[in-house]
Parts: structure tokens; sequence; C-alpha cells
């Protein structure tokens, strides 16, 4: 079973899992490049990735040369955007999505954090398949390397492997590995943060103002009462 890895990568994350698994079940891999590259550094960074996200951008790409009607399986990797897949892929699924269709199709995710569940979801439905065959989900595996996260790469081709030696043998490609990369709590909160957009400044606004707003309206409401109440009861005074 010929296989491709379709990937993008901006800090080198997805590159280093891409190259990983190629080498490790030898794969062809295409890396996807923006005519216009994303800014790697600073706010900048999550504001334009982030708006890019938000509104489904199809970013132009710099030419390629890739013929899929050789291929059996194509793998994507792509680093977590606000919860979503890099736009890169939406560019290059949207020009092949008639002959994707009859692939088989494998994904995997680099992430600080969380939020690599909704984007596999995402990338599952804008190509319209129900599930992909294997699906990885590392965290930072360059920046965070180690022999554990190389072992959960690895884990991902070794999956890749037993499903090429099925389909030679005849098997239905039907298995479903989840080679998952755990994070802590710490990690969690420095993704949260470091990913800002709208929604979440929404949430924080909501959860910070609305208790406040509450408990000025109770304590208002407690004082103004009792105004009116000494008010009342001074009116009763003079009346007598």
């Amino acid at each position: 079973m010929r296989t491709l890895i379709v990937y993008y990568s901006l800090g080198g994350n997805t590159a280093y899992a891409a190259e990983r698994i190629a080498h490790r079940i030898g794969a062809d891999t295409l890396r996807l490049v923006p005519a216009k590259e994303y800014s790697g550094k600073g706010l900048k960074k999550y504001v334009v990735g982030g708006k890019s996200v938000m509104f489904a951008e199809k970013p132009e790409l710099i030419d390629y040369d890739v013929n899929l009607v050789k291929y059996d399986h194509i793998i994507f990797g792509f680093p977590v955007w606000a919860s979503n897949f890099a736009p890169p892929l939406r560019t290059f699924i949207s020009e092949h999505k008639a002959i994707l269709r009859r692939k088989e199709i494998s994904a995997f995710a680099c992430q600080k954090a969380s939020g690599a569940e909704k984007a596999m979801a995402r990338l599952r439905k804008f190509i319209r398949v129900n599930e992909f065959n294997v699906e990885g989900v590392f965290i930072e595996p360059k920046r965070n390397h180690s022999k554990e996260t190389d072992a959960i790469i690895d884990e991902f081709s070794d999956a890749l492997i037993e499903l090429g030696a099925g389909n030679r043998k005849g098997q239905p490609l039907h298995r479903r590995v989840r080679a998952m990369a755990k994070s802590n709590p710490r990690q969690s909160a420095r993704y949260y943060f470091s990913n800002w957009n709208y929604k979440k400044h929404a949430k924080l606004c909501a959860a910070v103002y609305l208790p406040l707003i509450i408990f000025d309206l109770t304590i208002s409401y407690v004082i103004f009462k009792k105004v009116l109440d000494r008010l009342d009861q001074k009116r009763a005074g003079r009346e007598e």
C-alpha cells in the first residue's frame, strides 16, 4: 500500500513527526507551503492564524508536484489552531476532494495541550469521512523531544504498518488506533491563554463580570430597600 503524508508545519513540530513517521513506514511526504507564510512569533501569530481559521480561509499554496492516483493511503498532519486544523490543509483538500474520497485516510495532529479532538472532528467533516483509519495526537514532539514523545509517534507508525499488512492480505481496512499524548494542567493553562481569541475573551468577561454585576445589584437592592424602609418609618412617625 503506497502512502503519502501531506502536512503543514509552522513551528517544526508537525514536520518532525511527519519525517519520523515517513522514515519508519517508508512513505512519501508533501509539505504544504503557503505563498504568504504565517508569522511564527508573537501576538501576530495567534491573531492572524486565528482569523484565518475562524473565516475558513484557503491560503494560496506554493506550487507542488504530486500524483495522488498512485497512492492508496493519505495521511494528513497538521498543527492545531483554535481547536481546528491549519488552513493550508483546507486549500489542498478543496483542490483534491473528489480523488480523496476514494483513498484510505489517516491523520495526526500536533498541539500544545488541547483542541485536537475538535480539530480531528472538523477535518473528518470537511473531507467527508466517518473515521480515520489511524489517528494520532502528539504534544509538541520537536519542542518536547524525548523517548516518550518518540514512542507515541512510533506507536502511530506501527499501527499504520499493521494497516498496510492487513491490506496486502485482503483484510478490510477498519482498524481504529488512537496514539494519544496526555497533557498536564499546566500545559492546558498555557495553551488556553496563548491561543487567545474573541470567543475566549467573551467567556472570560462573562465569567468575571456577570457575578460582579449580580453582586452589585444585590447589594444595591439591599441598601435601597433599607433606605426606603427608613423613609417609610420617618413618614409614619410624622403622621402620628
